[in-house]
């Protein structure tokens, strides 16, 4: 179960703030252990600050998002 902190976690423990970088993009961890590792990350959004109407927003208090269908659609 992951344990309730910003931090993200390998393995099941806390990345030290130190050995990871965060900016409004990107997650970088530069010094991930060998092997399979198991990375947990907690996102939080806000949908209702969301003005762009695209992704997860809220609209006349709804939630909505949007699904981009294929460019072609195949016709059988």
């Amino acid at each position: 179960m992951l344990a309730r902190s910003n931090a993200p976690q390998v393995n099941g423990e806390d990345v030290s703030p130190s050995d990871y970088s965060l900016t409004e993009k990107d997650l970088t961890l530069p010094k991930l252990p060998t092997g399979p590792v198991t990375l947990n990350i907690v996102t939080e959004i806000k949908p209702q600050e969301n003005s762009s109407l695209e992704g997860l927003y809220k609209s006349s208090g709804n939630f909505c998002t949007q699904v981009r269908s294929p460019a072609r659609v195949a016709r059988g």
